[in-house]
């Protein structure tokens, strides 16, 4: 679920649950960039990296929503507050080191 945010499906329920938002992604995508990038470092875990490495090929990217925002959902959802800021969906654009 997003932190911050709601979506509403075509019959006008609103949501907070989905597989995966896209800031969980973001999350996983950086974890396994480190992990990687350490092993590689300490020159171990070859078959690990190699692992990792599939998985996160498979991680959905970030998308552009049909209003040119970052969605935050795995499907281009309405939200219920058009006019809420969050940011969670921008996760990945975060400079983190």
């Amino acid at each position: 679920m997003s932190p911050e945010n709601r979506y509403r499906l075509p019959n006008g329920q609103v949501g907070i649950l989905t597989m995966g938002p896209s800031m969980d992604h973001q999350i996983i995508d950086r974890l396994f960039t480190v992990c990687a990038r350490a092993a590689e470092t300490l020159g171990v875990d070859e078959g690990f990296r190699r692992e990792l490495a599939a998985v996160q090929a498979r991680l959905p990217k970030p998308t552009l929503g049909r209003d040119g925002q970052i969605q935050e959902w795995s499907e281009d959802y309405d939200e219920p507050e058009p006019g809420h800021r969050h940011i969670s969906q921008r996760f990945a654009l975060h400079p983190r080191r």
